[in-house]
């Protein structure tokens, strides 16, 4: 069972990442094609200390391929994740994050030939309300407006989804961290291929150019914290009999951005500002227990 704490501890660093995300697109670079590009830096720099430590085995074309894909869609999923945080509150954001394991459960049962059940459907239909609820901006008798953010979410997670299929595709019948430096050069072609659209090439420059040099550190630390949560992922999805299992644990991720985030906002509101009063914290924190219950039932469905 080693798998269930290697996936609550990447949940815990992904959520600590997305608040720092959240603090850094709000107040230093808000720009989500900009932050791609760091990302895809980071991803290739560690591909690079991961060939030094373990070394590289050679892959076939075919697999090589499909994990450098994986890696690629690995930055690729995080602009409209950004775009997302750049207009809501990251307790909002990250509990659509939980539609990942519909697309998971569907990708799994097409390219890695899982099963669906019964149980699993239920599963889908709730965390789909739970992120609906989430996501709804106002709510009367005759008006439902979803808040732009749902819609960059709901891309992010298909990305992410393929993303993930892929690489347990590949790693079941490869090295782990051949596997995870191969990745990684995937996400250093993600943000060059981002880097050659014009506008996020702006971006990126005029982030360089005016990005306070004390802030470095900090960047640094936290595109750290998110490689390391996604190699400890992808050790759990590694070690698990199935995708399934690992969704549930991700319907926790909610909690932990919420309590940082609550955290921040109650002891150090200069850094993040959340909306926490009472009705504010029943319309974040109802939604993600019927979005826990749903990938529960998805994961033992």
């Amino acid at each position: 069972m080693d798998w269930i704490f290697l996936a609550v501890f990447s949940i815990s660093l992904f959520s600590l990442s997305n608040v720092i995300d959240k603090v850094v697109l709000d107040k230093y670079i808000n720009n989500a094609g900009a932050v791609g590009i760091i990302v895809g830096i980071a991803g290739f720099i560690v591909s690079l200390l991961v060939y030094a430590i373990f070394g590289v085995s050679l892959f076939p074309i075919k697999d090589a391929t499909i994990i450098l894909l994986s890696g690629i869609l690995g930055v690729f999923y995080l602009v409209p994740y950004f775009q997302a945080l750049l207009v809501d509150e990251a307790s909002r954001v990250i509990p659509l994050y939980q539609i990942v394991p519909i697309f998971t459960l569907i990708l799994s049962f097409i390219v890695l030939k899982e099963s669906i059940a019964n149980m699993q459907i239920v599963g889908f239909v709730l965390v789909l309300l739970g992120g609906f609820l989430i996501s709804i901006e106002r709510f009367d008798k005759l008006v439902f407006k979803i808040r732009p953010a749902f819609w960059y979410m709901m891309l992010a997670s298909l990305l992410f989804s393929i993303s993930t299929v892929l690489f347990r595709f590949v790693v079941v019948s490869n090295d782990f961290w051949s596997t995870f430096a191969y990745e990684g050069m995937g996400m250093g072609i993600g943000g060059l291929i981002l880097f050659l659209i014009p506008a996020y090439s702006k971006q990126f420059k005029v982030v360089i150019r005016t990005l306070n040099r004390s802030l470095y550190p900090i960047v640094g630390l936290n595109e750290g914290v998110f490689v390391f949560a996604r190699l400890t992922s992808n050790a759990a999805v590694l070690a698990t009999p199935s995708l399934a299992l690992v969704s549930v644990i991700g319907g926790i991720q909610p909690f932990f951005v919420f309590i940082y985030a609550a955290f921040l906002t109650i002891f150090f509101p200069k850094i993040l500002k959340e909306d926490i009063s009472k009705r504010a914290v029943l319309g974040k924190v109802i939604p993600m227990v019927i979005i826990l219950v749903g990938t529960y039932l998805m994961s033992v469905g």
